[in-house]
């Protein structure tokens, strides 16, 4: 699309807003959105361009230029790393139950939690020259 009102027009049309609706999306006055769409406007800049970029769904430089990624997604996956896969101590039952028990915890419960496994960890720790081993329950 080579214009702005021909980019702002096709984004209402496909959402089904008229220009009340995306001035009030925008937090601009009707007349703002309908000279956007109507070709009056040539450029919009600033918050108002950031605010009916999100209205519309689209990418703030896209609709400002007609240029780039469509949408906000393209642009998340154009640069988006693969994350690398979980450690394998994160896939293992006992940790899932144990994240899963905790989960189901108030948050002061959680706190005594937290604060009960750092304790459990802390006198759990191999033992230093000269100290005996914890006894096995």
């Amino acid at each position: 699309m080579s214009t702005l009102a021909e980019r702002v027009t096709e984004r209402m049309k496909a959402l089904g807003l008229n220009n009340a609706a995306l001035a009030a999306l925008c937090g601009v006055k009707p007349p703002t959105s309908y000279n956007w769409a109507h070709g009056r406007t040539q450029q919009i800049k600033g918050e108002p361009l950031l605010r009916a970029a999100a209205a519309l769904g689209v990418n703030a430089h896209w609709l400002a230029t007609g240029k780039g990624p469509k949408s906000p997604t393209d642009i998340a996956t154009a640069h988006a790393v693969s994350d690398p896969p979980p450690p394998a101590y994160m896939e293992s039952p006992k940790l899932q139950e144990a994240l899963a028990l905790l989960r189901q915890l108030s948050p002061d419960q959680l706190n005594e939690a937290i604060s009960f496994l750092r304790w459990q960890v802390a006198n759990r720790a191999p033992p230093s020259d000269g100290q005996a081993l914890p006894l096995a329950a």
